[in-house]
């Protein structure tokens, strides 16, 4: 949830706490408690959302991160060895395959790395008896192809969470927008019939309808001294 959202959401909560605290006053309304109700309700169904928009992506990031690190790790020692292998049989495409660093396996985006580890792995697989004087045997090969399938779910998941949190997101907004319109349409003028009786809570009521940015703490600016006037000499 973003800031300016969350900003609004402080508000209804602020607003909900003064109504719950003040029923004596609202009940001189009878139609009162059907909005607050609603209101009540609203703020449940968004709180539900918020854990679901949370729940969406936990831990998926770093599940994939975990994976990528692991498989990372096992094609090290597997490019070292296909690239020796390669130079020592002349074999230029092989070379140029394995030819890759750490830091150039991080640089590639999820896609491009999942297809040239998959490359790798597939000419390890095809050289592997070749591989064991290089300190790489079809067991290493295996356990990297597993991680590399680790991966691959890992990042179908990642993906797959993202798409869900738009979904949540979007019911959210929609939440968001029916609470607006129910205290805008329905509480709001119901306080309107409060003001005569009870002035000082309807003047906290609408405070606390005002969004402020908790986010942000703002600097007292200080007003510079005037210089004196100098003298004429």
């Amino acid at each position: 949830m973003n800031k300016v959202l969350e900003n609004r959401r402080s508000m209804y909560e602020g607003v909900k706490t003064l109504l719950l605290q003040n029923q004596d006053k609202t009940t001189e309304v009878p139609a009162f408690e059907e909005s607050m109700t609603s209101f009540t309700t609203l703020l449940g169904e968004l709180d539900q959302l918020a854990q679901d928009f949370g729940k969406a992506t936990a831990g998926k990031a770093e599940n994939k991160r975990e994976a990528e690190d692991a498989l990372v790790a096992a094609l090290m020692p597997i490019c070292s060895a296909l690239f020796t292998y390669a130079r020592k049989q002349n074999n230029i495409e092989l070379k140029a395959i394995a030819d890759m660093t750490e830091y150039e396996f991080r640089r590639l985006r999820d896609t491009d790395f999942k297809t040239k580890a998959g490359i790798i792995l597939d000419e390890a697989e095809k050289y592997a008896a070749d591989l064991v004087p290089y300190a790489v045997n079809a067991e290493k090969v295996a356990a990297a192809r597993t991680m590399w399938t680790t991966f691959n779910e890992a990042m179908g998941k990642r993906e797959s969470s993202t798409s869900e949190r738009k979904g949540v997101r979007k019911s959210m907004e929609q939440v968001f927008s029916e609470i607006d319109e129910l205290l805008a349409d329905e509480i709001d003028r119901h306080m309107e019939h409060l003001k005569q009786n009870y002035s000082q809570f309807c003047e906290q009521y609408f405070s606390a309808r005002m969004v402020k940015d908790i986010g942000v703490r703002h600097r007292i600016e200080v007003p510079k001294p005037t210089p004196a006037p100098v003298p004429a000499v």
